[in-house]
């Protein structure tokens, strides 16, 4: 039975499984449902599916998608949607699967810091529900998935690299994913030896700056961006890059600023929020920065703990790097 391991989140889905040549293959996929409606218009790649009734359609076009961005979202129709869709986008032929998904670690643990066994067990019906595919013509296959492995986010990603850093038995290391939905942070101990503290903002991601850039635009030149559209724009003003901007504004000078502006403004409130939670934990030596919105807070983060010197680290290839540790982990067992 095929492996497939996948990061499930609310925004993107990630994806890993090895080749015909053993070779680690990565796939990102966006998620974004319109309930109640098929598509049937002209053209390639039509993404419609229905579960236990109830129809939905893909499209990366549209402002008005199902919301993914709560915490409800990882037992939702959605969730299954979104990790069927992506598996239909790879170059793998539909067959049965063994998948491995994850959970935020406000979901994963509970108040004690325990596996939160109802949660995990959610997860795995949600997963194995049937769901059907149609591509505007007619039924066509999809993947069977027919066992569901539940993981911890963030924290399976970083056992590579507390070896590689040596962390010694007496040091904390704070752990910051930040992603579109939520912030989950965990404080552990030596190499994994204690899960000492967990907290999370299922508020507080990266989809507060997309909303207000969807916000922004629709005022500026009454175009309504796509979660997907917003979230390229974002990077693109974070990274200084204007051609989409320009071409969103017709080159108007005055419209550009406004919309620069307010990214930038929504980007360093994120920062401000995130590093403030930060500063509420007691006492650890090390930071190490995960998920899709690393990127946006480290200088922020840098800057705030400074006297951590070269002790905060940002994961590379933070979208990746959790669906890869854990295929890394498995795939090396077998």
């Amino acid at each position: 039975m095929k492996k497939i391991f996948c990061d499930d989140g609310s925004t993107f889905v990630k994806l890993a499984y090895a080749d015909e040549q053993k070779k680690l293959v990565t796939k990102i996929t966006e998620t974004s449902f319109l309930a109640g409606n098929w598509n049937f218009a002209f053209g390639q790649n039509i993404y419609n599916y229905e579960i236990e009734g109830k129809r939905y359609s893909f499209n990366d076009g549209i402002n008005n998608a199902s919301e993914t961005t709560t915490v409800n979202y990882q037992y939702s129709d959605e969730n299954l949607l979104s990790v069927h869709h992506a598996l239909l986008n790879t170059d793998l032929t539909p067959c049965e699967i063994e998948l491995y998904v994850t959970l935020p670690l406000c979901e994963f643990f509970n108040e004690q810091r325990q596996k939160n066994a109802k949660n995990i067990e959610r997860k795995k019906v949600n997963l194995l529900r049937e769901i059907k595919y149609h591509d505007g013509e007619g039924y066509k296959d999809t993947f069977k998935i027919k066992k569901v492995h539940v993981s911890p986010e963030s924290l399976t990603a970083l056992h590579e690299r507390f070896k590689h850093d040596d962390v010694n038995d007496y040091e904390s290391s704070l752990i910051v994913d930040l992603g579109g939905t939520t912030l989950d942070c965990g404080v552990v101990l030596g190499k994994f030896r204690q899960l000492t503290h967990v907290i999370a903002e299922p508020s507080l991601g990266v989809s507060s700056v997309i909303k207000r850039i969807q916000k922004i635009v629709k005022s500026e030149t009454n175009i309504g961006l796509s979660y997907a559209s917003a979230n390229n724009l974002m990077l693109d003003i974070f990274y200084k890059k204007y051609a989409f901007l320009s071409s969103l504004v017709n080159r108007e000078q005055q419209k550009l600023d406004m919309i620069k502006s307010e990214t930038e403004d929504a980007i360093n409130n994120l920062s401000v929020l995130v590093s403030g939670k930060l500063k509420t934990f007691n006492e650890f030596q090390r930071i190490y920065l995960i998920g899709g919105g690393s990127s946006l807070i480290k200088d922020k983060i840098v800057k705030d703990f400074e006297h951590l010197k070269n002790k905060i680290y940002q994961v590379p290839d933070s979208q990746f790097a959790l669906v890869k540790s854990i295929a890394n982990m498995i795939l090396g067992d077998d």
